[in-house]
């Protein structure tokens, strides 16, 4: 690894750490942002993915359903490709391990869409055909699990034609990255709700919840946000009903007991 990408990466961890509870959404942005200026990538997304059914019958992607979306690009590029490969791993016979998206869960990963190509004999022209139809040169994806039922993507996608595809190097500077990283996709997935609500946080309850991460007043926080003190306290109380814990305190505990690294 050449200094410059080594320097860089001790830079994304350094400063990661110096991002409060507060700032998770703005942490994310900022590596995504380090992470593909590593990467010559143009656009980049966060996905988290939950398990909802274990061994679905006739289901590909065996039970585990995309539950939250970042991207980048004012158009989530992620959030149309995933749709796309999971539209293609329904046409696959889902009694084949080898046709299972997911038969690798539960480890941390990381592919490619040009080895995809490449790779699979059968499904190798679909995915030359989603490639072209969203512009894209290659997609890296990065996956680290944080639980049985629980997984953390980030997508790196070059949609620049003058660049070739991720290499091989490319896989190893993000391994290097990424993988000391779960802390921050644990608390990535605990603002989204991934882990402990039934169903995942809208984007309007994961700006009050990370504002209610301060030890502002709720006035304080409705005038930051533009909202009525009772809204906020309706947000407050919806959000802990959704944690399943009590007042902002509980909401901090859960944090808290989530980002021990």
């Amino acid at each position: 690894m050449m200094p410059i990408h080594q320097a860089s990466i001790h830079h994304l961890w350094d400063r990661l750490h110096q991002f409060d509870a507060r700032q998770t959404s703005e942490a994310l942005e900022w590596a995504l942002a380090e992470l593909s200026a590593l990467l010559d990538a143009q656009v980049a997304g966060w996905c988290g993915v939950v398990r909802m059914h274990r061994h679905e019958p006739g289901n590909p992607m065996d039970g585990w359903r995309s539950a939250g979306f970042y991207s980048t690009s004012q158009q989530n590029l992620m959030e149309q490709v995933k749709m796309d490969q999971y539209q293609l791993m329904e046409s696959l016979d889902p009694e084949s391990t080898a046709g299972s998206a997911m038969s690798q869960a539960g480890t941390f990963r990381i592919g490619t869409l040009q080895a995809a190509v490449v790779s699979d004999d059968r499904y190798g022209p679909s995915y030359q055909t989603l490639l072209a139809k969203h512009g894209i040169v290659d997609g890296l994806y990065v996956t680290t699990p944080l639980g049985d039922d629980i997984e953390s993507w980030m997508s790196f996608h070059r949609m620049d034609p003058t660049l070739p595809g991720f290499s091989s190097n490319d896989i190893k500077l993000v391994e290097t990255a990424v993988r000391p990283m779960a802390w921050f996709h644990q608390r990535i997935a605990t603002l989204y709700g991934l882990k402990v609500a039934e169903s995942p946080l809208t984007p309007a309850e994961r700006r009050v919840l990370e504002a209610l991460l301060s030890t502002e007043t709720e006035q304080a926080i409705a005038d930051q946000l533009g909202l009525t003190q009772s809204t906020v306290h309706t947000y407050c109380a919806r959000l802990c009903r959704k944690l399943n814990v009590r007042g902002r305190s509980g909401l901090l505990g859960l944090w808290l007991n989530g980002q021990t690294h």
